[in-house]
């Protein structure tokens, strides 16, 4: 590509070196890593693999939390009351969601769990739609633009 003058004197001005030009694909860095350039260029190998590093990192601990809750839905304790019962599963997932907020899968389990409740569990069956759909809408409004959320919400209000 051909220089203008203001490149130049970029150039000229900071004996040698050129600022800010964009002229090139994947220019380095300060560090020697291979970084984007101004018009948009990919990203390097090395970011790809941190980034599919935290990925992995992100999918193993949505999946401890989905084993914790399992595990609680399994009644470890040999709760009696099924209302003890439920109370303990719905503090399993409220603390998931504690640091899984951003998740729409952890509030869709919740919700469906939720659904589940049988009217043993100190609820009439209304009553645990209503919570499976409160649910719901509280993770919309953390999660406003989640096509999950909005489908499971439009179902139970269907049934």
């Amino acid at each position: 590509p051909v220089s203008s003058s203001k490149d130049e004197e970029k150039h000229a001005e900071n004996g040698g070196v050129v600022v800010g030009s964009g002229t090139g694909s994947g220019a380095s860095g300060v560090d020697g890593k291979k970084k984007t350039d101004d018009t948009g260029g990919g990203t390097s190998e090395e970011d790809m693999q941190e980034y599919n590093s935290k990925l992995q990192e992100e999918f193993d601990y949505l999946t401890l939390w989905k084993k914790r809750c399992a595990f609680e839905r399994t009644n470890p304790e040999r709760l009696t009351s099924p209302q003890e019962l439920a109370h303990r599963v719905r503090q399993a997932y409220k603390e998931m969601l504690c640091v899984l907020t951003l998740y729409p899968e952890a509030w869709h389990m919740w919700s469906m769990w939720e659904d589940t409740l049988p009217s043993s569990a100190g609820t009439s069956r209304g009553s645990s739609e209503n919570r499976a759909i409160a649910v719901l809408q509280l993770g919309q409004g953390y999660i406003p633009d989640s096509t999950l959320l909005v489908q499971a919400h439009a179902q139970l209000v269907e049934i």
